[in-house]
């Protein structure tokens, strides 16, 4: 029996999407024992002039991301990243001051200089192939045309993560270029911000705080860290989990 949360399904343009995550579940995004990957990329065009369009959702989120959590960015011009540290710098968080089609010898330069393995990388990106409303994790597979995946590809490898979140279909196909490159709907705006990133924050926490001192969580750490409002007593791991 098909599981109706993975089945494609064909939209308006002919194009075939699948349906990922959406709001908060009990979802695991990595096995017992997976390494956790410990630095996530936001995928966008840098300025202000691209924020808050479908091709940027990816950035968008890393900068909602850090303002949650009270993070605070630093460039590095060598890198030509801006960088910020999240759970006693467990997590980077990273925004490449590239173009997207121009993201492969950003990212080497930091993978080198930080000594990291590209597959402990995850690039959070805009998808024509998975349901608006919705996002998938996935590692490796293709590019589906993606010029930062395809980039990344290129100069780093293809064993990386990705967060890949829905930004919905043009009436015909022939409109996408102008569709993906167009900002959100009010409406729109409200799903991507209201639901989409927090069922991918609500996930991202639980898996990273797993493995942290944050554990166990108590009403006293809940009142402290207010990271915790988004993990769940009955998704804390079991004993020798991790």
């Amino acid at each position: 029996k098909k599981n109706p949360a993975r089945m494609s399904v064909t939209g308006r343009t002919g194009l075939k999407w699948k349906t990922g995550i959406r709001g908060r579940t009990k979802q695991r995004l990595w096995k017992p024992m997976q390494p956790i990957p410990r630095v996530y990329i936001g995928i966008g065009n840098p300025g202000d002039e691209f924020k808050d369009i479908r091709h940027n959702v990816g950035r968008d989120y890393i900068n909602f991301f850090a303002e949650k959590m009270g993070l605070e960015w630093s460039t590095n011009e060598k890198l030509e990243c801006q960088l910020t540290y999240f759970n006693d710098g467990k997590m980077l968080l990273v925004k490449p001051m590239r173009f997207m089609n121009m993201y492969g010898p950003c990212v080497a330069k930091l993978m080198n200089e930080m000594e990291l393995s590209i597959a402990d990388c995850v690039f959070v990106q805009d998808c024509i192939f998975t349901k608006f409303g919705t996002w998938r994790h996935q590692r490796g597979q293709g590019s589906s045309g993606h010029p930062a995946i395809t980039s990344v590809k290129e100069y780093c490898g293809h064993s990386f993560w990705r967060f890949r979140i829905g930004v919905g279909v043009p009436p015909r196909y022939e409109l996408l270029p102008k569709y993906i490159t167009n900002p959100w709907t009010l409406r729109e705006k409200q799903i991507v911000y209201g639901e989409v990133y927090d069922s991918i924050t609500y996930h991202l926490l639980n898996s990273v705080l797993a493995e942290t001192s944050h554990l166990p969580i108590t009403a006293e750490t809940l009142r402290k860290d207010p990271q915790l409002k988004y993990y769940k007593p009955y998704l804390m791991p079991i004993e020798g989990y991790w």
